[in-house]
């Protein structure tokens, strides 16, 4: 399922909100030259961010989250009351489902793979 632009404008958002505070401590800026030095970023790389974050087309931010996010590679573990939950999430048909209880034992037939 394709990114909303809505999604992408909230996690751009989050990523130009989140700047401040990562430079609050003498480690962080360390950090941030170290990581500069080792992956041969420009000098204003911290300057030009902001700039960079927000100048992104969805369609690219699209395309970079298709390399990167494998969904069938990913486990989903869900809680909650199993006779709310369960009927609509087999009707998402996301892939296998198990129930697993309190002990973490797999339940009888009715929760193994589908």
């Amino acid at each position: 399922m394709p990114l909303s632009a809505s999604e992408i404008s909230k996690v751009k958002a989050s990523e130009v909100r989140a700047l401040p505070g990562q430079y609050e401590s003498n480690g962080a800026v360390l950090g941030t030259l170290q990581n500069m030095v080792v992956y041969h970023r420009p000098d204003d790389y911290v300057q030009t961010y902001k700039y960079r974050v927000e100048r992104q087309r969805d369609k690219d931010v699209e395309a970079a989250a298709k390399q990167v996010i494998r969904p069938k590679g990913l486990t989903w573990v869900v809680i909650g009351d199993r006779k709310q939950i369960e009927q609509p999430l087999r009707a998402l048909n996301i892939g296998k489902f198990r129930v697993l209880d309190t002990e973490d034992h797999a339940s009888s037939a009715a929760g193994a793979a589908k």
